[in-house]
């Protein structure tokens, strides 16, 4: 059961997330593309910027064979460390968060920087499943968000550590031109709450104390 304090909280940040992601939609998104795509220092990174963007992909790929592999080796020994109930659960918010993205980009259906550079299109065209209109929100900013949040409170000693790190992953995929900014920010909103709610779901299977 949901607490007051967690739908305040829930709500607050939606809130607060809606109004940047509207700001950003309509005073930042486009400037941000046209000064990137000019930027000289920012291209020529983008040779390496195209193995960060690959991380979450590969985290997604991955997310089913460790949950296997840990749930078996659970079967057989009947123990599990802390460090073992947090890779399953960040691996189900992987897939779950993954699954819930589909579903968002399809409602959203949001031009993409291809559209806006190539045909001055820039708009949500809601409920198109379209490849062109699927910016919002980044599959790979969920990602990463979903899969980290967990961390974040079960191992807080290494938080700069997860900010350096989404920071960087989130810094490629702009300069690589694959999402507006906005889509970003709202990845972050998305990310966080499914994996928050992908642990309150499976808490009574885990040790409280863990987190």
């Amino acid at each position: 059961m949901l607490s007051k304090k967690l739908i305040l909280n829930l709500c607050v940040s939606s809130l607060v997330f809606f109004f940047v992601v509207l700001l950003s939609i309509f005073y930042l998104d486009r400037e941000l593309v046209f000064i990137l795509k000019g930027n000289i220092i920012a291209n020529n990174f983008l040779k390496e910027l195209n193995y960060i963007v690959l991380i979450p992909p590969v985290l997604f790929v991955i997310s089913p064979f460790l949950i296997f592999i840990i749930l078996l080796k659970y079967i057989y020994t009947k123990s599990y460390i802390k460090l073992e109930v947090v890779l399953v659960l960040s691996a189900m918010s992987v897939l779950i968060s993954t699954s819930i993205k589909s579903i968002l980009k399809f409602i959203f259906s949001r031009d993409n920087i291809y559209m806006l550079t190539h045909s001055n299109s820039y708009k949500f065209h809601w409920f198109k499943d379209e490849h062109s209109w699927s910016s919002f929100p980044s599959g790979h900013a969920v990602v990463m968000i979903s899969a980290t949040t967990l961390f974040w409170y079960a191992y807080p000693r290494y938080r700069l550590f997860y900010i350096l790190f989404n920071i960087l992953v989130m810094l490629a995929l702009l300069l690589l031109s694959f999402h507006f900014i906005s889509d970003l920010i709202g990845s972050i909103f998305f990310g966080y709450w499914i994996s928050y709610f992908t642990y309150c779901v499976f808490s009574d299977l885990v040790k409280k104390k863990y987190f």
